[in-house]
């Protein structure tokens, strides 16, 4: 269980790999990343969960972080390979909107809801006949 934990740079994007942390190894985790996001304008930051590594509050802590870091830096954050058990420990400390799972989304926050529709033109109400 566990598995590496590091930043590489591959195709356009800075992954970092959340094996095996301590919460007192994420700061120095996110400075990497962020250096490596400060050499490559364009790159997206790309987190990686190895198969069996289990959600804690370290790797909480370090997903919440690097978001923040992607988000400073204008790029695209992206979870990938997250485990359900990982989803729902988001939801129980309250960060399940703000450390978005598996979709890549751009760092300026999930889109936009969808407008409200146009109210409905002028006249009487179809039912009262009262004027709107």
């Amino acid at each position: 269980m566990g598995g590496w934990v590091g930043v590489r740079v591959a195709a356009g994007e800075v992954v970092v790999a959340l094996g095996a942390l301590t919460r007192a190894e994420v700061p120095a985790l996110c400075a990497l990343a962020d250096e490596r996001l400060a050499g490559l304008p364009d790159a997206r930051l790309v987190c990686e969960v190895p198969p069996g590594r289990p959600a804690d509050l370290a790797l909480i802590d370090a997903l919440a972080r690097l978001r923040l870091t992607a988000k400073r830096r204008g790029r695209v954050y992206q979870v990938r390979d997250a485990p359900a058990e990982l989803g729902e420990l988001l939801g129980l400390v309250g960060l399940a909107a703000a450390v978005p799972l598996d979709a890549a989304e751009p760092a300026d926050g999930p889109p936009a809801p969808p407008a409200d529709p146009p109210p409905p033109a002028a006249g009487p109400h179809p039912v009262s006949g009262l004027l709107l």
